[in-house]
């Protein structure tokens, strides 16, 4: 048969496999499915991962896919015998790596259960392998990222087994940079790796296929030469610029496959959008731990139009209210673009975007109006210090601050603690210990852990600029990659491990400021600390341990200063925008300032350096049912704290 009737009637096949989170379609394959549909080349998506939830049960997948620690490969490990067979390690391996990991993420009934798992995987590949029909497929492409790596090569090796014209292509975040180059090298049965984004060099790879033409023009592609050996392109990768010609993504693949599968009975399906690219923060700021953009940090937003229009297409042509934005950083104009026409639109929404912590108290609220109860803003730490060293560019006392606001909304955050930077001092710990014990009626962090060494990151890319060393894969990549020589494995690997420069009083700091966040976790959901506003007064009510339970009433002046200091102000600036508020009365910084102070001795305002912020969560007095009561007989409250041992 001539090849280009033969490409008449193929179709590209792309695969998305374990573990990507089972409620969430794979936005790159959306993206490139509604592409090649618009250019008439037959593409079918196949959800191979809602299939393995079913056989090994739903909470487990989730649990190994969202619950145990990235850099683990819990869901690597899993197909690590899938791929390699008889090569590859046995059970006990990972079992003696997770007893010496930190915290109690791998409990024996877990373990027990991803030993299960595991041995479901191979024949589950197996079955699935001969499942797909493959008589019209020529082209089969793999989306990549974080733990779908040893699932999609192990499904990959299978179909090229049984049909080895099949042309196998890899993408997604796992095949950036020499990470894909080293894919392609140590799996022969990848004919090709897009690296980068690959909105415009995936077709153009299908083109070429298709036609016997030449791969090297194709941008950031890696493929086989005429005698096996791996080739790169001549050209790079391009990254897209204008953001706006991206089609909407077709997830009507993810939709049925998900209605088809036992997920239904568990969890609510959202859908993935994308509206930027790259972090406007990074461009100029690129925080030293991250290495999410990989080479593409550049940041690119869609117009206000035709994001809102995307928003639009996808809520009313599938009803789904939930979204899951995979942008880096949200574009701060959407506050008074998108977001508030979408709250005019009259429907609520679950947004869940990824933000800085310097949010606005309405730019948090026009997301409440919106219908969103769940943020996620980059706090990573209560120390301005730190806080530098990490080029976050915010202060300790703004995290707070976004901490605070997002309480007043009723909304959920999760946020995380990081440590163990070059230049933390001990000093560093007491002030997050200050601020600890004066905000436990506020979410307290998910997590305190050491930062991660992500490649791409500042940090990996010029160690010595940080005093690193000691840098290498992480232990799991030994576990799962046990097939491949140490060094291919380092140039596959993304999570790294490293020696650090903490010295043992800044190490012990950490450990006091680690123990106080477990009491924090432990305390919060019985503490609270309420301002009721009211007309002429404010009654804040302290429920926080350690404080006394008294209401504190406030009038006139002190009224007045209380309430100015909901956001962060200095002195200066307090006094100011009082004499705007009420101009009738004289406002003296030096009085201002004591009254201040009488609210600092009482832990009812924070103070950082020359800055100051209200703690109280403000509640009008006309709905102060939805404040946290207190019986003001009641002279005092115990809590009680569980000792936990410190992380070393």
């Amino acid at each position: 048969m001539r090849k280009d009737k033969m490409a008449a009637r193929s179709k590209v096949l792309l695969c998305v496999m374990p573990f990507l989170p089972i409620e969430r379609p794979a936005l790159g394959v959306s993206l490139f499915a509604a592409r090649l549909r618009q250019q008439g080349i037959a593409c079918d998506i196949f959800y191979a991962n809602h299939r393995f939830a079913d056989r090994i049960g739903f909470p487990l997948y989730q649990r190994i896919a969202q619950s145990a620690p990235t850099h683990d490969l819990p869901g690597e490990w899993v197909f690590s015998r899938a791929l390699w067979r008889c090569d590859a390690l046995p059970d006990e391996a990972f079992d003696t790596y997770a007893r010496t990991t930190p915290g109690d993420y791998y409990p024996n009934a877990f373990l027990g259960q991803i030993r299960y798992a595991r041995e479901q995987a191979p024949q589950y590949i197996d079955d699935l392998a001969e499942t797909i029909d493959l008589q019209d497929v020529d082209i089969v492409g793999f989306s990549s990222t974080f733990q779908q790596n040893l699932a999609s090569l192990a499904m990959a090796k299978a179909l090229k087994a049984r049909a080895p014209n099949l042309h196998v292509v890899f993408g997604g975040a796992n095949c950036e940079g020499e990470m894909g180059l080293e894919l392609h090298r140590s799996f022969t049965f990848i004919d090709a790796v897009c690296r980068g984004e690959s909105d415009t060099s995936f077709p153009q790879l299908i083109e070429a296929v298709r036609n016997d033409a030449d791969m090297s023009t194709i941008g950031g592609l890696v493929y086989r030469g005429a005698g096996g050996e791996t080739v790169e392109s001549l050209v790079p990768q391009a990254a897209i610029r204008d953001m706006d010609s991206l089609p909407f993504p077709d997830h009507s693949d993810f939709l049925a496959a998900f209605e088809r599968s036992t997920a239904p009975q568990f969890i609510e399906p959202e859908l993935t959008i994308e509206t930027s690219r790259g972090c406007w923060w990074g461009e100029k700021h690129h925080c030293t731990f991250c290495g999410l953009n990989g080479l593409g940090i550049g940041y690119r937003a869609k117009s206000a139009d035709r994001a809102l229009a995307e928003f639009r297409h996808l809520r009313d042509s599938t009803g789904i209210h939930t979204f899951f934005a995979t942008d880096n950083i949200v574009d701060m104009r959407y506050f008074t673009t998108v977001f508030p026409s979408l709250v005019e639109d009259g429907t609520k929404l679950q947004l869940f975007y990824e933000t800085k912590a310097n949010l606005k108290k309405e730019q948090i609220g026009i997301l409440r109006r919106l219908g969103t109860t769940w943020m996620q803003p980059g706090i990573e730490h209560l120390n301005t210090h730190v806080l530098k060293l990490m080029d976050k560019g915010i202060r300790g006392i703004q995290n707070v601050q976004t901490l605070k606001w997002v309480r007043q909304h009723k909304m959920l955050v999760t946020w995380n603690v990081l440590c163990g930077f070059p230049g933390e001092r001990p000093e560093d710990y007491e002030e997050a210990i200050r601020f600890m014990r004066s905000i436990r009626h506020l979410t307290p962090p998910s997590s305190f852990a050491a930062f991660r060494l992500d490649r791409f990151s500042p940090m990996f890319d010029r160690p010595d600029d940080f005093g690193l060393s000691g840098i290498k894969p992480c232990p799991s990549y030994d576990l799962c990659y046990p097939g491949v020589s140490p060094d291919a494995r380092a140039r596959i690997a993304y999570f790294f491990t490293y020696r650090g420069t903490s010295d043992a009083r800044t190490l012990e700091g950490i450990n006091r400021a680690w123990r106080e966040a477990q009491d924090w976790k432990q305390e919060h959901r019985h503490a609270a600390l309420s301002a009721i506003v009211g007309t002429d007064l404010v009654t804040i009510i302290d429920l926080r341990p350690d404080h006394p339970v008294r209401p504190y009433i406030l009038v006139g002046d002190d009224r007045l200063i209380y309430l100015g200091l909901d956001s962060i102000q200095s002195i200066a600036s307090l006094t100011a925008n009082l004499r705007g508020v009420a101009p009738d009365r004289a406002w003296d910084e030096g009085a201002v300032a004591k009254t201040v102070q009488g609210f600092i001795q009482n832990d009812l305002v924070l103070q950082e350096d020359d800055l100051y912020l209200a703690l109280a969560i403000q509640v009008p007095a006309d709905t102060s049912q939805d404040a946290e009561h207190v019986d003001m007989a009641a002279p005092s409250m115990r809590f009680v704290r569980q000792d936990e041992a410190a992380v070393t």
